[in-house]
């Protein structure tokens, strides 16, 4: 009789049913995504945020070649052109942990692809605060 066996990825033995811990330390040690933004629509409900809609966008070869502060432009208008309905006559708040955000919004003389974005945020209603990485669980 066999006392325990693996079936998809689970270790089954007379204990019950558990996870096949090899697996789950290769997939923790494959490196972060490079290629992907994602967006948490949410709402504070006393002082806890809660998590309502999750979404992601992988980059094309073209959107991989943008500077570190343009991915994250791309995120934020990703996220209020997937979210536009709930957004478009409401206050919004966008924590990102780049502040350098704040300084693409100022700008005059940008490129006319970020331009194109700051006039597409133009019509949401919505304040950019920074939330250092370990306190952003929601981007991280």
């Amino acid at each position: 009789m066999v006392k325990e066996g693996i079936v998809l990825g689970h270790k089954i033995s007379k204990n019950g049913i558990e996870v096949d811990r090899a697996k789950v330390d290769v997939i923790a040690k494959l490196p972060h995504p490079t290629t992907v933004k994602g967006a948490v629509l949410g709402q504070r409900h006393e002082k806890h945020f809660k998590p309502i809609h999750y979404a992601s966008k992988t980059m094309n070869d073209a959107e991989t070649n943008y500077t570190t502060t343009e991915k994250e432009m791309l995120a934020v208008v990703y996220a209020f052109e997937k979210f536009r309905s709930y957004l478009i006559m409401n206050k919004s708040i966008v924590h990102t942990d780049h502040s350098a955000l704040k300084y693409l919004f100022a700008k005059k003389d940008a490129k006319a692809r970020v331009l194109r974005w700051v006039l597409l945020l133009q019509e949401f209603d919505f304040q950019v605060l920074d939330t250092k990485g370990a306190e952003n669980l929601a981007a991280d």
